[in-house]
């Protein structure tokens, strides 16, 4: 079998640099023990970094690894070994066994079809990929709204920004980047809602831009100006320049487009009109997968987390719970910088039921903080996978 090696060039990077990831990369895949070499089949690289339409240090190396057999340790243990040699960029490890990759319909799939490359192991996997845009589902899209937008969004904003109302300067262009990442993957969202998903930013915000009004009607309507503020974002991720006059009013406008396009997605997936707090509640109508729920619990043993209610979690959908606490989160912060204590409590035991919390805080902002860190970490943590959708929900 013919093997690929490291043998990438990051655009934005400079020489020296490119050696260095090269160095710490090639040193860890020649040095895999004996069982990962026979269960690993390829490693991929992919990410804007890669089609060179991201750079650091906000954009990440994204790796995966490609197994015979599923192994829930061999991504952070391949992570461990690459950040122990402090490469000039954050790398990020997934893993994926070989059939579920084959038929691994996700927007990520596509991305990694478009814009991968072969960094290590059997060059020809890509070629197992023969996914097309339209057929992602619809459920992706709320998928990569939950990852990319409200999870930024969340991890943005604290209770200490949120009280003071400022930041330190070196955290103003890291907010700045999440608001611009919340909108365009507003902009992923919901062009792949309708089919019609680009993998390239640039070529996505002209897509948008000119089928906004047609393609999306209602919403156009109640938020007429996302298109210009997704083209904005666009244009700060594409310059690497993240500068906005007043943060926290950046701040709040992604949080309503966020809200707004949230609320669009899960109305329009499930046919059903609802408050804010009832749709959320929505996305507890999809199916539970004992199987999600037993890679949960073997992602939480293999990080040697405290988990004291790891049994009860087998009858919950654990990714589910933790991205309704976290739309919650974003929806309990107010206009006038306060936050709403329903939200709160709402958040507070979808959280409890997948993960254990000490007793909610009695002040409402230190509550609010409490679960929003919680989130957070969790899915920063990428404890949950994805959760199984039959194909004919899954392709409504």
């Amino acid at each position: 079998m013919n093997h690929s090696t490291w043998n990438l060039t990051i655009p934005t990077l400079d020489a020296s640099q490119n050696r260095s990831l090269g160095d710490a990369i090639s040193e860890v895949t020649s040095n895999l023990t004996y069982r990962d070499r026979i269960n690993i089949i390829s490693i991929l690289a992919y990410s804007t970094l890669v089609t060179g339409e991201g750079s650091p240090p906000f954009s990440d190396l994204e790796l995966y690894a490609v197994t015979r057999v599923y192994d829930p340790t061999v991504a952070k243990r391949l992570e461990a070994k690459i950040g122990r040699r402090n490469p000039p960029v954050t790398v990020s490890v997934g893993q994926l066994d070989i059939l579920q990759f084959t038929h691994w319909k996700s927007i990520q799939a596509y991305d990694i079809k478009a814009g991968g490359k072969v960094i290590y192991g059997n060059p020809d996997i890509l070629d197992r990929v023969t996914l097309s845009a339209k057929e992602i589902p619809k459920y992706e899209s709320i998928k990569i709204l939950l990852n990319l937008a409200v999870a930024k969004l969340n991890g943005a904003l604290s209770s200490e920004i949120l009280k003071n109302a400022e930041l330190e300067p070196g955290e103003k262009s890291r907010f700045a980047y999440n608001c611009a990442k919340a909108h365009i993957s507003i902009c992923r969202a919901l062009l792949n809602f309708v089919g019609s998903y680009e993998t390239s930013l640039a070529l996505r915000d002209e897509t948008f831009r000119k089928s906004y009004g047609t393609l999306f009607p209602s919403l156009h309507e109640d938020v007429p100006e996302l298109a210009r503020d997704i083209s904005n974002a666009t244009s700060m991720v594409l310059s690497s320049q993240y500068v906005e006059d007043n943060l926290l009013d950046y701040w709040f406008r992604a949080q309503r487009n966020v809200k707004a396009v949230l609320k669009f997605l899960l109305q329009e997936y499930f046919a059903a009109n609802s408050d804010e707090m009832e749709t959320i509640l929505l996305l507890e109508r999809f199916p539970h997968s004992l199987l999600d729920s037993l890679i949960y619990l073997l992602r939480v043993s293999a990080r040697k987390l405290e988990f004291s209610s790891s049994l009860r979690s087998l009858l919950v959908e654990p990714w589910i719970k933790v991205h309704m606490a976290s739309s919650f989160v974003l929806l309990a912060v107010q206009s006038d910088r306060t936050v709403d204590d329903r939200f709160v409590e709402y958040g507070y035991r979808k959280l409890a039921e997948v993960y254990p919390l000490e007793a909610m805080e009695s002040e409402s902002l230190s509550a609010w903080e409490q679960v929003r860190r919680t989130c957070v970490k969790l899915i920063e943590e990428s404890l949950f996978p994805p959760p199984h959708m039959p194909g004919d929900i899954a392709a409504q």
